[in-house]
């Protein structure tokens, strides 16, 4: 699989990129993207082409141990969310059987 090169251009043609701390927070909101996409399974050469990266090598060092903590408050925000996703539906479906045809 060969990867385009991207240049700033017409990788984000709106991004300005000010300063150091800009640039370092998209790195690490780069290589949070890849280590999540790791977690789920998503092959490297796959994660590599998301992210740019032009050596795979390069993608897999991008990834970060995640601490057990933040592993175990992402999965009680995601059971959280996956009970206000069902609240909703449920409540579109009663607001649907109250409405009267017209």
């Amino acid at each position: 699989m060969t990867i385009p090169k991207l240049n700033s251009v017409n990788f984000a043609p709106n991004l300005v990129v000010v300063g150091r701390s800009d640039v370092e927070m998209l790195a690490r909101l780069s290589s949070g993207l890849a280590t999540n996409l790791h977690e789920l399974g998503v092959p490297d050469i796959v994660i590599q082409a998301i992210i740019r990266h032009e050596k795979v090598n390069t993608t897999q060092r991008s990834y970060t141990s995640a601490v057990p903590e933040v592993v175990t408050a992402m999965k009680r925000l995601e059971a959280q969310i996956a009970v206000q996703q069902e609240k909703l539906k449920r409540f579109g479906k009663l607001k649907k059987q109250n409405e009267k045809p017209t």
